[in-house]
Order: structure tokens, then sequence, then C-alpha cells
């Protein structure tokens, strides 16, 4: 017997890193764990959010640049320390390891001031490299050219692209 439990957005979704699409009838492109502090981005917006609920919205007309800061690991997996570190810690002994994310933000530069956004990782380590090097690259790319924007409209078929590209294969 099989059940699948609700999950709290509406639609498929799918991730890349610190990036997750958003389907369904509000689609967007969050940045972050989706369940906890987070940014969504559409064609319209950029917005704060906390699980499901919107705490500040900052229309794309008033972003005069954004800046993601996000933690690297260099593990070949973000889940491999979180497995593996407290395995050798029970065998060799000692303390128990630092499960506390690294620092991840957003800054976006608007007419009255930048405000800094600090958001919760889906990992205590770290992502990988590339996927955080490709995450801010989009970023960039979406505050410089806004008829970039309409791809936020199609979160799923934009991840699904990067993945490709992150693979190898366009």
């Amino acid at each position: 017997m099989s059940s699948s439990a609700p999950t709290p957005w509406p639609g498929p979704r799918r991730r890349l890193g610190p990036l997750t699409a958003i389907g369904g009838v509000e689609p967007a492109l969050a940045i972050a764990d989706v369940a906890s502090r987070h940014v969504r981005l559409t064609a319209a917006s950029v917005t704060r959010h906390l699980g499901e609920t919107a705490l500040d919205v900052v229309p794309w007309d008033d972003v005069a640049g954004l800046a993601l800061h996000l933690p690297t690991t260099r593990w070949p997996h973000p889940l491999l320390p979180e497995h593996l570190l407290p395995i050798l810690v029970g065998v060799l002994g000692g303390g128990a390891p630092a499960s506390e994310s690294p620092p991840l933000s957003v800054e976006i530069a608007t007419a009255e001031g930048v405000r800094s956004w600090a958001l919760e990782s889906h990992y205590t380590a770290g992502y990988r490299r590339g996927d955080a090097q490709r995450a801010v690259r989009l970023l960039d790319h979406l505050t410089s050219t806004p008829s970039s924007r309409a791809l936020l409209s199609h979160p799923l078929e934009l991840l699904s692209r990067l993945s490709a590209i992150a693979r190898g294969g366009g």
C-alpha cells in the first residue's frame, strides 16, 4: 500500500543545488530550503518566505542588484558529512560534530537601500561549488537581463535545462 504525503505547495518540484523549481498555480524558482527561510523568484518579483508564508515582496522593477552568498563544500555530495562525521566521531570518540548550517543569504539592492535576507541551507556542509556557481550566475543573468525573467514562469523547464548543462548535455 502506498500513500503519498501532501506537499506544502501545489504542483511538481525539482531541485538543483540551492535551487528548487516550484510548479503549479504560482510557479517560482526558490533559493534555499522551501520548508524554512527561502526566497522565491517569479517573473514579477523577489519574495522572502518562511515556508509557505510570504514575508517581504520586492518587485523586479525595484531591484537594482542581487547578491547571493552560498556556502560551498569540497565533499562530492553535501549529504556525506552529515552521515559520515557522526559515525567517525562515534568510532574515534570525541564530542558531537557541529550541525549548524553555514550562513546563506541574499542581498537585494533597491533605491531605498540594501536588504539582507538570511536563508536556510538544505545541507550543513554547504552546496557543491558547481551548483553554487550556477545559481549565482543565473541570479546575475536575471538581474542584468530583465527579459530573461520570463523564464521564471516555467521553473521546471528552467531547472531541467540547467541540469542538462551541468551534466554536459548542452
